[in-house]
């Protein structure tokens, strides 16, 4: 039996650009809005520094108990210390709405820097799995190690600094969306279907193309639960497409319970039957045939894959989204997207890039 999916309708609060947060975080530009609430490009006036803002839904918090509960969520976030996870740096409210304050990350997500074909994802390389995977699978043995679960593994939710290194996000926005939307027993007046790529906002918490079997079902979960959506973004990555990929939402969550995803090594046949033998188990639909860590996951996947050169830094433009390869002599200078054409200030450690226009308006104090 499938567990009750509530979908969620898109965030209605208001726009909160242009407003400053807490002890100095002013809203500079939407990033992304889904079914856990919305995401901001902030300034952090204390460091001087772009920062990330994600807002829950007023709906989710306004039911008894969740404010305080989300501050608990990120309290123990921002005690959580892990070189392979976004912490949080801080949290608060405003207008009733709570907040959490995270790094804003130069490098962009695993999903802005997938090769494109016509516009569409194409397969990559599988020696490009060395440059995140081996950090991820720590990360998610970390927290499993914990008694947690992160529960919205994707490509979106896997993210590098400026130096190329790749981090897991949202761990503490997933947990705390997923506490509240039990809590949450009466749905939607009206309830609009998300679609592919949203989080829905019910008992089955996460994106539907990575969510395991067991989660839609109902039942009991582990840290093997990570494991599958692991399993299905290594796999969407080497074949250009996640593994199980209904028409609707509902669809896919459906097709996650007994669907058996294609086979990596028909569709690649020139990748190693291990990486593909090792990507297959990971997408076992019993929890008890995947591996017994991520950690072993990415270890057998790995085997087989050749080395490369550390690839040179890129970058994401933060006035466009587009991934960039900035020149050896952009460091600690201005420069110009190539996408954009707009200026940023590129530190010298790669670490940050800001919008240049934006740093000489907010350190004049406009």
């Amino acid at each position: 039996m499938i567990a009750q999916v509530t979908e969620a309708s898109p965030p209605t609060d208001g726009d909160l650009t242009g407003v400053v947060l807490g002890s100095g975080y002013r809203v500079l530009a939407k990033i992304d809005a889904g079914g856990m609430g919305v995401v901001y490009r902030v300034w952090d006036h204390g460091l001087s520094r772009y920062a990330v803002v994600k807002v829950p839904r007023r709906d989710i918090v306004a039911h008894h108990g969740m404010l305080a509960r989300f501050e608990r969520e990120m309290e123990a976030m921002r005690r959580m210390r892990h070189g392979a996870i976004v912490p949080v740096v801080d949290f608060g409210t405003h207008d009733g709405l709570p907040f959490a304050v995270m790094p804003y990350l130069a490098g962009g997500s695993l999903a802005r820097r997938r090769p494109l074909r016509n516009g569409q994802p194409a397969p990559t390389r599988s020696a490009t799995l060395r440059h995140w995977l081996p950090a991820v699978a720590e990360a998610l043995d970390h927290v499993h190690a914990k008694g947690l679960l992160h529960r919205d593994v994707k490509p979106e939710n896997i993210l590098f600094d400026g130096q190329g290194r790749a981090v897991l996000a949202d761990f503490g926005i997933a947990t705390f969306v997923r506490s509240a939307a039990i809590a949450i027993t009466a749905p939607p007046v009206s309830p609009t279907p998300v679609g592919p790529g949203l989080t829905a906002a019910g008992q089955i918490i996460g994106t539907p193309e990575y969510v395991a079997p067991e989660l839609v079902a109902g039942d009991p979960a582990d840290g093997r639960a990570d494991q599958y959506a692991l399993a299905a973004v290594i796999h969407e990555m080497l074949a250009g497409q996640p593994p199980i990929r209904g028409n609707s939402p509902r669809e896919t969550l459906t097709a996650q319970l007994d669907r058996p995803p294609p086979r990596l090594a028909e569709l690649r046949p020139e990748l190693s039957a291990g990486l593909c033998d090792a990507v297959l188990r990971g997408l076992a639909k019993q929890p008890a045939d995947r591996f017994e860590s991520c950690h072993e996951l990415a270890a057998l996947a790995l085997l087989h894959v050749p080395h490369e050169a550390e690839p040179p830094p890129r970058l994401a433009c933060p006035l466009c989204d587009r991934m960039m390869s900035p020149p050896p002599g952009w460091a600690g200078r201005n420069g110009r997207c190539p996408s954009c054409r707009g200026v940023l200030f590129i530190a010298a450690d790669l670490q940050s890039v800001v919008a240049s226009g934006e740093r000489l308006a907010l350190a004049k104090g406009r």
